[in-house]
């Protein structure tokens, strides 16, 4: 497998159409269907714009995939925030984070929902996601 065929493969894994993948990365038309067919090798710019939309760069160039330690995990939509926020919390908030993340089900928390969580630190962060309590009236005892 090529470089150009490993760039589609990355692209494609994206779900990046070429014409948005050339322009994000700010070559030409031409430049990006030169490099996808490997009628010229991508430069350091391309290739750092190209690392910035969660493209595997090591893997591009050599075939090997990278691992977080050699090319670091890609962050993506506001995922940086929420690391950003769960490394503020205190231990306390970090477990309950955690918990939270094991009772999601697995198609996520779409819809409606009987039973709710709330996530607290030290650190004065919130997240919130609770339904409404049944209210529960007591059965009335009458005197004999």
């Amino acid at each position: 497998m090529s470089v150009g065929s490993r760039l589609i493969e990355e692209r494609k894994r994206l779900g990046m159409s070429q014409v948005a993948f050339y322009e994000a990365c700010g070559v030409s038309k031409k430049a990006q269907f030169n490099f996808e067919n490997d009628d010229n090798l991508p430069g350091g710019a391309y290739l750092i714009a190209a690392a910035e939309l969660g493209v595997d760069v090591l893997y591009v160039l050599t075939g090997r995939r990278g691992t977080p330690s050699v090319a670091g995990p890609v962050l993506r939509d506001g995922e940086a925030e929420l690391l950003e926020g769960y490394r503020a919390l205190d231990a306390r908030g970090r477990l309950s984070v955690k918990a939270f993340i094991a009772g999601v089900p697995s198609g996520g928390m779409s819809g409606q929902s009987n039973g709710g969580h709330v996530i607290q630190g030290s650190s004065n962060v919130v997240i919130s996601h609770t339904a409404p309590t049944p209210i529960r009236r007591r059965a009335k005892v009458s005197e004999k």
